[in-house]
């Protein structure tokens, strides 16, 4: 049978995309076995919120120093640090920012909305970093879910089934490294005297 030049490019170039679509598929679908204690230990497996905390130690330093190097780590995190200092109060020494926050996994991307909360006294700060919802980017129309719900799937899967889909963990790891770098990064920055304090 003699087919047209065309209709085998097409059929050909229909078969690729079919076969790439099924091998990206079973990547999507592929379970994870996963026990409650593998789960990153800043998650509360009874509410599903997922906060990390730190308090550090930055001796002779006055809150009203740290204040200023927890702005300026907002400032330079965040492309727009006005939209994302949610609430600040140097008298009282405390940020709050609502950036969204972009984390890539093996399976896509994710937008996290999330809660950075810094409070600074003299010699110390303590900084909270709370995502609250996510909104995957990769499908043709955005879903936006509560950050606690989809812990509280992660976990029920655990909990009857032992194992999770694989994305699901993969993105939760994902996360996980980003918001501990997060704490990482806003330690060096407050640990750091700033361009104004020489």
């Amino acid at each position: 049978m003699n087919r047209p030049r065309y209709l085998t490019y097409a059929l050909s170039t229909l078969l690729k995309v079919v076969l790439v679509s099924l091998l990206s598929f079973e990547g999507f679908t592929q379970r994870v076995d996963l026990a409650l204690h593998q789960l990153p230990a800043a998650l509360d497996t009874t509410t599903g919120e997922l906060t990390y905390i730190q308090v550090i130690d930055v001796p002779n330093t006055p809150a009203s120093v740290l204040f200023d190097r927890a702005r300026s780590w907002c400032m330079d995190t965040f492309r727009s640090s006005k939209s994302v200092i949610d609430y600040e109060d140097k008298a009282s020494g405390v940020i709050a920012a609502k950036p969204l926050v972009y984390t890539k996994s093996r399976n896509g991307s994710t937008a996290q909305r999330v809660v950075i909360d810094i409070r600074c006294k003299d010699g110390k700060y303590r900084c909270e970093v709370h995502p609250y919802e996510f909104t995957t980017t990769t499908l043709a129309t955005p879903v936006i879910t509560p950050f606690r719900d989809f812990n509280l799937r992660i976990i029920e899967q655990i909990r009857q089934k032992g194992r999770v889909a694989g994305w699901q963990f993969a993105h939760l790891q994902a996360m996980d490294a980003q918001f501990k770098a997060f704490l990482t990064s806003i330690e060096a920055a407050m640990k750091q005297p700033g361009k104004s304090e020489f």
